[in-house]
């Protein structure tokens, strides 16, 4: 699949400290450039209400991202208890 990355999701990435978050991070981006499917990527929830919408959660974070015609695009990536304030927009 074709993956998108918008600048707030790289902003919230560097604000991540933790070196095994952000390596795990790098994993999900990796299966999702491999997978043929949504259904295919681990621990993905498509969001209530909403159509493209979708969240993939991997310890405290969640990584907020949208489907539209075969492209990925990362929205988000913020920790689990504001993560459904600022995504979706």
């Amino acid at each position: 699949m074709k993956l998108e990355f918008t600048e707030k999701f790289k902003q919230d990435v560097k604000k991540i400290n933790d070196l095994k978050t952000k390596e795990k991070i790098i994993k999900i981006i990796d299966e999702c450039a491999s997978s043929n499917t949504l259904t295919k990527i681990s621990n993905i929830k498509k969001l209530k209400g909403y159509d493209k919408h979708y969240r993939i959660k991997f310890g405290n974070y969640r990584i907020g991202l949208s489907y539209n015609h075969g492209v990925i695009i990362f929205s988000r990536c913020i920790h689990r208890k504001d993560i459904y304030r600022y995504f979706p927009e």
